[in-house]
């Protein structure tokens, strides 16, 4: 088939070459010369965008002069003829340098002439134009540096302007620094050399395009020149800047003189090549390598790297290519042994790593220990203010030392397996409420309450490892209160019955804390990750708590979740199949049965959650919102 297909292309080559070069082959030239103007059209857009992106950069760089601050807050009157020099203007493609204050005084307005190098009177349209109303400033933020082009007066002129600012970045801000570049003759005779073509530029009024114009529109009706319009960038007025490229056709004048010289040499042998080509290419290319694709898509079928390719009869490309292929099966079978050898000592490299791991952290526990516990006798002798002082800090950074050492230690026995759990009948309310006051010296000082909400249907008596789940319970409340500046942490309780002695505790903790980026919640629970560096060098920690956490939960047949957004707070949920243990003095508070309470309390969540827990108990629940007038009214009753 591939034969006949070079045949029949050959004759066709040869009987409509002269027809091929007016048509297709002349089309084929045109888009080829299209696609080059159009490549130029967009150096021409580059060469724009640089210009503004180069006068923006040097616009922001200066800005962060302390010097050029200083000079727009009028304490430094010297500085423009210190800093600035005509071939400053020359070497960073300057035109008019503006020096705006933050009032709207015209500090500085300088035009330098590149030739004879010094300064000369910069346009007067340039004055309104730099007014505080004007479109260049009113379209210029506070603290963010801008580009673009801007028509004053009868010029086009590229802009970069940015705030002037202290050296480190921060305010107050004294005004605007801003650069400017004429697009005019020099510049459209610059971008004509670089480009090899004709270049003009000119705008047209918003609307005033005609059709073609927003889009590419050439024009080959000469067939020595191609001309292309486009809009190259728009105006800061709106106008639409149209630039249009003149370029010369000797690549299409050459197809035409060369499709003539060739109409009658490829009739004349387009047969005869397409003959001897069905007999070669048959022969001694197009059979072997079928044969050759059979035999590896039966080795591929067939999944034996050993397998090998027939030697090739002629020592020839064909003979390359199935020595080659038979190498390449050799070398697969030999990276295939290496590959199952280097997984097998990574799987026991990585056994090795986690029981030394474990080993070692609890080596260094025993002596931390011993560290903290001298510490603690070192404490109740007498000292000095300053011995005291010393003594605590020695105390605190132990406990911190220990608390690492304690996560690695738990990390390592999870990633060795050697982690057992010991189920025991726990009082479930009570262990988180310890777990919780254990952490509320935690919000002393601070804008943050935590509240603990069990829901009446959790059962009293649960079999739970009651340590490793006041471990997750610790880590979860720590977090929610170490990344929560104000506001609340509400950790509540509930449960689901499931089968008979069964039920399915969930847990969840919620803050109103600084929230966790979409990006970061992929990687939250891998170990020794944490939201992002920021988080490591202003909190702390080891990144190995919430994965640790997650073990744990897993470990005791649950399931761990997240839902969180930046600057609005997270909620950590697990849940847990737990067996449920009858309790003694069934029927909690039977002496509320009956009665009205009055709850007053400023937290909406802590009313909700007592008015649940005494609604169960048989109360009525009242909530109060005036506490103020509880108060005076209870005092008033005695």
């Amino acid at each position: 088939m591939t034969v006949a297909v070079l045949m029949a292309t050959f004759g066709v080559l040869g009987l409509g070459q002269y027809l091929a070069a007016r048509s297709w082959y002349g089309a084929t030239v045109a888009q080829a010369e299209r696609r080059d103007a159009l490549d130029r059209a967009r150096l021409a857009e580059r060469a724009i965008a640089s210009l503004e992106e180069s006068l923006r950069r040097t616009a922001a760089d200066a800005g962060r002069w302390d010097e050029t601050w200083l000079f727009l807050r009028g304490q430094l009157p010297g500085y423009f003829g210190a800093n600035w020099e005509p071939s400053t203007f020359a070497n960073n493609r300057i035109d008019v340098a503006a020096f705006v204050t933050l009032d709207g005084r015209l500090m500085r307005l300088s035009r330098a002439d590149p030739v004879v190098r010094r300064f000369l009177h910069a346009d007067p349209a340039f004055v309104p134009a730099l007014a505080p109303g004007g479109a260049i400033l009113s379209h210029l933020g506070s603290s963010s540096s801008d580009l673009g082009i801007v028509r004053i007066g009868a010029g086009l002129y590229a802009y970069g302007a940015a705030p002037v600012l202290h050296t480190d970045g921060r305010g107050p801000r004294a005004g605007t620094i801003l650069l400017f570049h004429s697009l005019g003759p020099v510049f459209q005779g610059e971008l004509a050399d670089a480009l090899d073509a004709h270049v003009v530029l000119a705008t047209l009024a918003r609307g005033a395009a005609p059709p073609g114009v927003a889009a590419p529109q050439f024009d080959d009706s000469d067939g020595n020149v191609l001309a292309l319009r486009f809009t190259a960038a728009e105006t800061l007025e709106g106008e639409a800047l149209v630039a249009e490229l003149a370029t010369g056709r000797p690549v299409h004048a050459g197809a035409v003189r060369a499709a003539r010289a060739l109409f009658w040499s490829a009739v004349a042998t387009g047969v005869l090549v397409g003959l001897l080509a069905l007999v070669f290419f048959k022969r001694r290319l197009l059979d072997p390598l079928r044969r050759m694709a059979a035999r590896l898509a039966e080795i591929g079928r067939a999944g034996d790297p050993a397998a090998r390719l027939e030697p090739h009869r002629h020592d020839d490309e064909i003979g390359s290519v199935v020595r080659a292929a038979n190498q390449m099966l050799a070398e697969l079978e030999e990276a295939k042994r290496g590959a199952d050898a280097a997984r097998d000592a990574a799987l026991e490299a990585s056994r090795v790593k986690s029981e030394f791991l474990a080993r070692m952290s609890h080596e260094i526990r025993t002596p931390m220990n011993g560290v903290l516990g001298m510490t603690e006798l070192l404490e109740r002798t007498e000292l000095s203010a300053r011995q005291r002082k010393y003594c605590d800090t020695v105390h605190r950074s132990a406990e911190s030392l220990l608390e690492i050492i304690n996560d690695i230690l738990d990390f390592s026995k999870i990633e060795a397996h050697r982690l057992e759990l010991q189920p025991a009948e726990v009082d479930l309310a009570a262990l988180v409420e310890d777990a919780a006051e254990l952490l509320s010296s935690r919000t002393a000082g601070r804008d943050l309450e935590l509240i603990v909400a069990v829901r009446p249907r959790v059962p009293a008596l649960v079999e739970v490892d009651p340590l490793r789940l006041r471990q997750v319970l610790t880590n979860l409340i720590g977090n929610a209160l170490k990344f929560t500046e104000r506001g609340e942490v509400v950790v509540t309780v509930d449960a689901t019955p499931l089968a008979a002695g069964q039920a399915l505790v969930d847990v969840a903790v919620a803050d109103t804390g600084i929230g966790i980026a979409p990006e970061a919640l992929k990687r939250l629970f891998e170990p020794f990750a944490q939201a992002d560096a920021s988080t490591t060098r202003r909190f702390g920690g080891t990144g190995l708590g919430l994965a640790i956490a997650r073990q744990l939960v897993e470990l005791m047949g649950g399931s761990m979740r997240v839902v969180s957004e930046p600057g609005r707070g997270s909620v950590f949920a697990f849940s847990l199949p737990v067996a449920v243990r009858p309790a003694a003095g069934a029927g909690r508070l039977p002496l509320l049965a009956g009665l009205e309470v009055l709850i007053a309390d400023p937290s909406a969540t802590a009313r909700g959650v007592l008015a649940e827990a005494l609604a169960a108990a048989g109360a009525t629940a009242t909530p109060v919102a005036d506490v103020a007038a509880l108060e005076r009214l209870l005092g008033a009753d005695g």
